[in-house]
């Protein structure tokens, strides 16, 4: 990596990247110190490889477990809830055990690297605060949708939509898979959401996915079969039932997004990550 840029990457843990196509940006989130909260912002301008940073961000300040996606619209990195120690809790968070839950909004400039929070509304926001939840911007839509996470140990099974020419979050119907850190998407053509949990799955096993359609209701699915890879990590597009390097095998009447990307494999044979 270090020859891909014209100037040293920094060295950044429990890191998050964002693209920031607008600007042709990649944020880097994160901690430049082992055990450290990831409240800190680098930028790396891709035309001319330099990385500026790191910018520590007050509205993060011991935040971890939070989502952010790039808002093409707003030209902003909207980043969602996320825990804190109960020493460095903010005015507005959760306290739910020992830890305090962030139901904030921040909103990243990456122009300065600056960050505002962002008042939201709900009618009813019992159970929004949350940490390593999925999240996915859906920019069409203009609106945010966050799914499963923890509280207080316990891990959730909930999805919220959060309206962003109005700022007012939604709880969607139903209860979804309990997962942490999910992977989640959206498929345009079927307007419906889904879910993905890979970690520690097996490939020849399936992989789960969960779709909520449009009445409401949450579909499970061992979606995903590959036919005996034979390399690791596996990288691959998925879009239907075609793939470039694998033979995927979708089990019939199964529900599918319309198209997918497994992103990340562990170097471990069979081992999801």
């Amino acid at each position: 990596a270090e020859e891909l840029w014209a100037t040293p990457v920094p060295e950044v843990y429990d890191a998050k990247l964002v693209y920031a196509p607008s600007s042709q940006e990649l944020l880097l989130l994160g901690s430049p110190v082992t055990g450290g909260a990831p409240d800190h912002v680098w930028r790396l301008a891709i035309a001319t490889g330099q990385w500026e940073g790191p910018a520590a961000s007050s509205a993060l300040r011991g935040r971890r477990g939070y989502s952010a996606d790039y808002d093409p619209v707003l030209h902003r990195v909207v980043i969602f809830g996320g825990a804190r120690s109960s020493l460095g809790s903010a005015p507005g968070d959760e306290q739910v055990g020992a830890t305090a839950l962030s139901s904030e909004v921040v909103l990243l400039d990456p122009s300065w690297l600056g960050a505002t929070v962002r008042a939201t509304s709900t009618a009813d926001g019992t159970g929004l605060a949350r940490s390593l939840h999925g999240s996915r911007l859906v920019p069409e839509k203009r609106a945010l949708y966050v799914q499963g996470g923890t509280r207080d140990g316990v891990v959730q099974g909930d999805a919220w939509r959060l309206d962003l020419m109005t700022w007012t979050w939604q709880r969607l119907p139903g209860e979804g898979p309990a997962v942490t850190e999910p992977f989640v998407t959206y498929d345009p053509r079927a307007d419906q959401l889904w879910v993905g949990r890979f970690q520690g799955a097996e490939l020849r096993e399936g992989l789960n996915l969960w779709g909520l359609d449009r009445t409401g209701a949450w579909q499970a699915s061992a979606a995903l079969r590959v036919t005996a890879p034979d390399r690791f990590p596996v990288d691959d597009v998925l879009s239907g039932s075609q793939a470039g390097l694998y033979l995927w095998s979708p089990p019939e009447g199964t529900p599918l997004p319309g198209a997918y990307l497994l992103a990340e494999v562990t170097a471990t044979a069979g081992q999801v990550g």
